[in-house]
């Protein structure tokens, strides 16, 4: 799980994640998650998971559309 909560958040969770190498993950907020994947996701190629501030289904949709792979909401209208 990588919190991006600013620049040096997002620098700091790249260096964890080339040197741990994981299967997927997962982004909170959710919505920082496109973001993520434009500037980090290449150099990694692992999937991307947006957990956190996702409100609707639209919002999921566009997630989808950016190239994340999966959503995690507490949100039960949205499983």
């Amino acid at each position: 799980r990588l919190f991006l909560l600013d620049s040096a958040a997002l620098k700091t969770g790249e260096q964890i994640l080339k040197h741990n190498q994981p299967d997927a993950v997962e982004i909170l907020p959710g919505i920082a998650a496109p973001y993520f994947i434009k500037h980090i996701y290449k150099e990694l190629l692992c999937p991307v998971i947006a957990g956190g501030l996702i409100s609707d289904k639209n919002e999921i949709e566009k997630l989808f559309q950016k190239g994340v792979l999966a959503v995690s909401t507490s949100i039960k209208e949205l499983w």
